[in-house]
């Protein structure tokens, strides 16, 4: 850290330091219990507001707004209608009869219960500071080196974390002294949001494998990135999450056909290297075949419970169900951001078999949930921009395509493998609920959307004055 400040002038030290306090951020979120608790999600949702206090004087002492594109000032609208929504509510939630109450005299058609949007919005201001800290950050190839490290870290302590606990317990006393189901997984209550993290991470953790066998003397840095490659994927195998082992072998099938061939040519063109490629796959495939074998037993068990039956009474499909119901009643400007739980328990009181049994607090389909909260308006904008995002990615990932292997067009396509795997996830679970899984997306569009400045096309990226 001192040799990153050492050499910057006071007038960048603000800025300097939120990016680093960035970083940082992403390393320890997943260990706050993954942002779900309510002591976590109070404690991070500071940080990130003071984070990006922080990050908007760095940009006053460089006279300059963040270099960012349209999506940001998008999200600028739709913080601006969330907060509209939540400060002026027109009912109220009662925790003690599950009822929704209107609020006598209210006319516009805000959020059915402020007190669970309130926290929503603030969390979503930090994570807005957060997208325009991580992207304009991300214009650097510098910084963005330190983020596609930082999300390899991130998701290898999470690994780690996950695999020890299953083999030894809770030895370190993370849970204090809770008894834990088999859903748990390193700080994540359900294992669902562990896949989902696991699987945005490791894809950067093989990319800067790959890269290390493309650097003559990167002994360590082969030996290490590979060891925490084999490590992530033994995680996602051993965590029971059936939507993570799905979408773990697609991730791998996309990855390997972006990356691969360009590596394998780029071996072959190397004069004395012809047969290196081999060991460096023979190795690749070992450790995969270790990585499967540790983790077969969990995934024997959990997809034995799969049957036909079991299928046609899943509750997601209820849940998906209800939510399209809901829909005509959302209307443009929805229900208000995060109360699906509070329409779900008025719903299953005043008619129980509108709703899956159980208190849902998520609908485990973010999508719907997302229309059901934010309406016709605000939940089109976020799924628009989600996909703009998923598209610039691709089409990023086109652009940079080579006959040989770079550094650039590997991190991109772990940028666009990630995404891929977490908008999927997002349509069977509720990984974008998550406040560590928002933060590590976050971090992902930002290498996988924005062109850095030593791009070989020559664009540049945005500059300040260029911004509307």
């Amino acid at each position: 850290m001192v040799s990153v400040l050492r050499p910057l002038s006071p007038r960048r030290l603000p800025l300097c330091s939120a990016r680093l306090l960035a970083l940082v951020l992403l390393v320890v979120a997943p260990w706050c219990y993954g942002g779900t608790t309510p002591g976590a999600l109070r404690g991070l949702t500071l940080a990130l507001l003071a984070l990006s206090g922080l990050a908007l004087v760095g940009w006053g002492c460089e006279k300059r707004l963040p270099r960012v594109d349209w999506t940001g000032w998008v999200g600028i609208g739709l913080l601006a209608l969330g907060w509209l929504s939540t400060l002026l509510p027109r009912a109220e939630f009662d925790e003690l009869t599950k009822l929704l109450f209107p609020i006598e005299g209210a006319r516009w058609p805000g959020t059915v219960d402020a007190v669970r949007s309130l926290p929503v919005m603030l969390r979503l201001t930090g994570l807005a500071g957060l997208f325009f800290l991580l992207f304009d950050l991300a214009t650097e190839p510098r910084w963005r080196k330190r983020l596609w490290l930082t999300l390899a870290v991130s998701g290898g302590g999470v690994a780690l974390h996950g695999l020890v606990q299953q083999v030894e317990g809770d030895i370190w006393g993370y849970w204090q002294g809770r008894r834990l189901p088999f859903t748990v997984f390193a700080g994540f209550w359900y294992h669902g949001n562990a896949a989902a993290f696991l699987n945005l991470t490791w894809p950067f953790a093989v990319a800067l494998a790959l890269k290390s066998f493309r650097s003559p003397g990167a002994q360590v840095a082969r030996a290490g990135w590979t060891f925490v490659s084999l490590l992530l994927m033994a995680a996602a195998l051993v965590n029971v999450s059936k939507a993570g082992h799905l979408l773990l072998l697609l991730q791998m099938a996309l990855l390997g056909l972006f990356v691969l061939p360009p590596f394998l040519r780029t071996w072959q063109a190397e004069s004395g290297r012809q047969r290196r490629p081999y060991a460096a796959l023979l190795l690749v495939v070992a450790g995969l075949g270790l990585a499967l074998v540790f983790g077969l037993d969990g995934m024997k068990s959990r997809w034995s419970e799969l049957t036909l039956e079991r299928l046609r009474g899943e509750s997601r499909l209820e849940s998906a169900r209800f939510c399209l119901r809901e829909l005509p009643a959302a209307g443009w400007l929805g229900r208000g951001p995060g109360t699906f739980e509070a329409v779900f328990l008025d719903a299953g009181t005043r008619d129980p078999e509108r709703v899956p049994r159980g208190r849902w607090r998520y609908a485990h389909q973010d999508s719907l949930q997302t229309l059901v909260e934010w309406g016709w308006l605000g939940g089109c904008l976020w799924l628009g921009t989600a996909a703009a995002l998923g598209w610039r990615t691709w089409r990023e990932l086109r652009r940079l395509r080579r006959p040989l292997f770079s550094r650039r067009h590997a991190l991109q396509a772990a940028a666009f493998t990630s995404l891929t795997g977490l908008l999927l996830h997002a349509q069977m679970d509720f990984p974008l609920q998550i406040l560590s899984v928002q933060m590590a997306a976050l971090a992902v569009v930002a290498l996988g959307a924005v062109r850095a400045r030593d791009d070989s096309t020559g664009c540049q990226a945005p500059r300040a004055s260029s911004l509307p």
